[in-house]
């Protein structure tokens, strides 16, 4: 491109895998001679929008909607966005990448909207779970798919889905892994203090699920697991054991509610939105990703860099990402989950975390997915 002007459109800058990876390549490809600019959907400066900012990034955001509620409120949202992007677009930019995601409708407008542009189209897929679920969803997206000039995806089980599944031509697939940056997980943690401030004794065997409080990440099914192996737990740790729940989302009041009703309430702990994800992990004892369906979770390669023990579902991309380092279960099996559980907490093996944390300096360094991405934008 002559003037290397580079447009990503995504929701919002607040706290999610897909916000995170754009926070992380953004910057680093404005480095390299990039002129990055980032179109939100949202009118508001999320947690994510001091970091753009910082790294003078220039975040485009509609006007704020004053009718917020009710279908007038729906419309003049719509009507503001629309607006919004024909504003940033009217001028078809050479390269737009948005980052799709499958429950949300607006990326599915916005995808077909840009496709009105003569520039070139990049749809970065990170998970289908939704759509999995619904045939409008799913006959939508798929729609939209013919628009695009280039599909980039996060694992190789998610480009043999689109090639499989949805009949994308392979030479219009392209892998880049999650961008890892891993200054904020080298430096030394005193584990002591963390404990010290949530209260958790150093001889307490801590459980860790980091997640958004969303039927899809599991929480259900961990819930009952814990519930299954709460007397071998309590046995082996001489009922000095707890698991911290950290994140928040629409299913908080009914997980706190379901905790209760299984009796395990001293043992679990809803944390809320966490800013310490590195404290988090420096203290746990094991890493429970009990999730159905995911694209390459952040969460569980900044575990494995931390070199904890992993037991998660045996689902797409895990097996990628892991790479038979883990104990992996079917998804929606509590008694399976809670037999891993028990086996991790029983047997641990810190050999393993050593291996884990090689693996992912090797495959998921900050560098080698900016190149990819760099790649891929010179390549169209």
């Amino acid at each position: 491109m002559q003037d290397k002007l580079v447009r990503f459109v995504i929701g919002s800058t607040g706290i999610g895998g897909a916000e995170k990876q754009v926070a992380a390549v953004l910057p680093k490809l404005a480095e390299r001679g990039w002129k990055a600019r980032l179109v939100t959907l949202s009118p508001d400066d999320d947690e994510l929008a001091a970091a753009f900012f910082k790294n003078e990034i220039n975040v485009i955001k509609p006007k704020s909607f004053r009718f917020t509620s009710g279908l007038f409120g729906i419309m003049c949202k719509f009507i503001s966005i629309l607006s919004h992007l024909y504003s940033e677009f009217k001028n078809r930019p050479g390269i737009v990448t948005v980052f799709m995601m499958s429950h949300s409708i607006l990326f599915g407008m916005t995808a077909y909207f840009l496709a009105h542009s003569k520039g070139k189209r990049i749809f970065s897929i990170r998970n289908t779970i939704d759509r999995q679920h619904s045939y409008f969803l799913r006959a939508y997206e798929t729609f939209l798919y013919k628009f695009a000039d280039c599909f980039v995806v996060n694992s190789h089980e998610l480009a043999e889905q689109l090639i499989g599944t949805d009949k994308i031509p392979s030479s219009k697939v392209r892998i880049v892994n999650n961008a890892f940056e891993c200054n904020q997980f080298s430096h030394q943690i005193n584990q002591l203090s963390v404990r010290k401030k949530l209260k958790i004794e150093n001889k307490t065997k801590a459980l860790l699920i980091l997640a958004r409080l969303v039927a899809f990440k599991g929480h259900d099914d961990l819930l009952y697991a814990l519930s299954i192996a709460e007397q071998k737990l309590s046995k082996l740790t001489s009922d000095n054991w707890v698991c911290l729940f950290a994140g928040d989302g629409p299913e908080k009041a009914r997980l706190e509610q379901k905790t209760k009703q299984l009796g395990l309430g001293r043992y679990v702990r809803f944390l809320g939105t966490c800013n310490n994800v590195n404290e988090l992990l420096a203290i746990c004892d094991l890493f429970v990703a009990p999730s159905h369906s995911e694209g390459m979770p952040n969460t569980v390669i900044e575990a494995m860099y931390m070199g904890k023990e992993v037991v998660g579902t045996d689902i797409m991309c895990m097996r990628e990402l892991t790479q038979g380092l883990y104990r992996l279960v079917p998804i929606k099996s509590p008694n399976k989950l809670a037999e891993a559980i028990v086996e991790a907490i029983k047997n641990p093996n810190p050999a393993v975390g050593v291996k884990a944390k090689a693996l992912i300096e090797k495959n998921f360094s900050i560098d080698k997915a900016v190149s990819g991405w760099e790649r891929v934008i010179q390549n169209l």
